[in-house]
């Protein structure tokens, strides 16, 4: 059977993001793409396993199917005895220019008898790059195995071994590389400054809730968004904040801003105010979750867990109706840093998002300094998740009917790199 080159592109536009209302000038036309990409067996380098169900080893492998999806039964290839090896290539691609491999991941769908192991291999430019081995008497599931190839010539010599390890029986049924891209120019945010105009694209529920455009309490030029609350009829969520908007229309919820391999900033300058209810109000999010409830979110709030109104804040990562792994815990990434009333501060989160608690990190700055130094940790609860949501302003728990608060912002950005105040 004659190999043919099938490159699936899924571009997830990070360039979605152009500002909280379509009046937001860009500094810069230019924006950033995330590309996913699935890479399918396109060749057999060296096939001794036995091929069921076609002629070629690389066609049964190649379903057009991604996890956690599962092949059917009909084909499948098969080895029965030790050292017996399966070796693949796979689709060729080009990357769009700027790009740069930002994370890759061999996905097998496999089986091992109770007689032998199964090793998998990932090569390019002629040495052995990554490995896992399958203990014995595995059933048929997804497994993965981390490579990155550095470059694009690096990726279009990609091989994917596997091999028997003892005199047992191994068969796999399909497998395919992802791959993740992510460059181009960062995505670069103006100021609130518009000359004329209302915000609007802007999200607000509960009673008294309101965003309002103001000529006031600007942290530069003119202009700034004011984010009110209250006053409540009681206790309950009240919640004021502005989202991203992509040109011409809302982000779909299918789009997602951050995945897994790649990196985020965004910021914001923020104002409270003295004598309000700032009861851990979330003022910077961003949630995997475009519409409805969240089921990650990194977020700065403002006071210390169960307090009120202490003077500081911190940043957290939440696994919203815990939706993680079993035994995978919140994370508190900074905590105690000091917020001041009555006068600006500037807010930026740097993530580098990943599943891996010794891979993702976070960083926090304000009014242009680094706070502490960079954490090395889990920034998503689940492999493969996304972030497609990000929001300023406030989400006030009103724990008194009466209450009420208000929070200016100005200067919020979305990038790949940090802007600065």
């Amino acid at each position: 059977m004659l190999a043919t080159r099938r490159v699936r592109w899924r571009l997830g536009p990070a360039s979605v993001c152009v500002g909280l209302v379509a009046a937001l000038a860009l500094i810069g036309s230019a924006t950033a793409q995330a590309a996913n990409q699935i890479l399918r067996p396109n060749a057999d380098v060296n096939m001794q396993w036995n091929v069921v169900g076609d002629t070629e080893g690389w066609a049964v492998l190649d379903d057009p199917i991604e996890q956690p999806t599962g092949p059917g039964g009909g084909d499948n290839i098969e080895a029965s005895g030790a050292n017996e090896h399966a070796r693949v290539a796979h689709d060729d691609v080009t990357l769009p220019p700027g790009s740069t491999p930002t994370d890759g991941r061999v996905w097998f769908y496999a089986f091992t008898n109770a007689n032998t192991r199964l090793e998998i291999n990932v090569y390019w430019n002629g040495a052995l790059r990554a490995t896992r081995k399958i203990a014995k008497g595995q059933p048929f599931a997804w497994r993965s195995l981390a490579a990155l190839p550095p470059d694009e010539v690096a990726i279009n010599d990609l091989d994917v071994r596997f091999t028997t390890l003892d005199n047992g029986v191994a068969r796999v049924r399909a497998s395919y590389f992802w791959l993740q891209a992510y460059g181009g120019p960062p995505l670069r945010f103006a100021d609130n400054e518009v000359a004329s105009g209302e915000w609007d694209a802007l999200n607000a529920s509960g009673t008294g809730t309101v965003n309002t455009r103001v000529n006031s309490q600007a942290y530069t030029g003119s202009w700034s968004l004011r984010h009110d609350v209250g006053p409540s009829v009681g206790s309950g969520d009240a919640i004021a904040r502005a989202n991203w908007f992509a040109p011409g229309g809302a982000i779909a919820e299918t789009d997602p801003l951050a995945a897994d391999g790649q990196e985020i900033w965004f910021g914001s300058a923020f104002r409270f105010q003295s004598g309000d209810d700032h009861l851990w109000t979330s003022f910077l999010r961003l949630s995997d979750n475009f519409s409805g409830d969240p089921h990650c979110v990194i977020q700065a709030v403002y006071g210390a867990p169960g307090t009120f109104l202490d003077g500081t804040f911190f940043v957290s990562l939440e696994d919203y109706g815990n939706a993680g792994p079993t035994g995978v815990s919140d994370v508190t990434y900074f905590s105690n840093v000091p917020m001041p009333l009555d006068e600006w501060i500037f807010i930026e989160l740097g993530v580098f998002v990943h599943h891996d608690t010794s891979t993702g990190w976070i960083e926090l700055w304000v009014n242009g300094s680094q706070v502490g130094s960079r954490v090395l940790n889990r920034t998503l609860k689940l492999e493969g998740q996304q972030y497609r949501r990000v929001q300023i302003g406030l989400g006030n728990y009103l724990t008194e009917a009466g209450n009420s608060a208000s929070v200016w912002t100005d200067r919020s950005y979305l990038a790949d790199a940090r802007l600065g105040p």
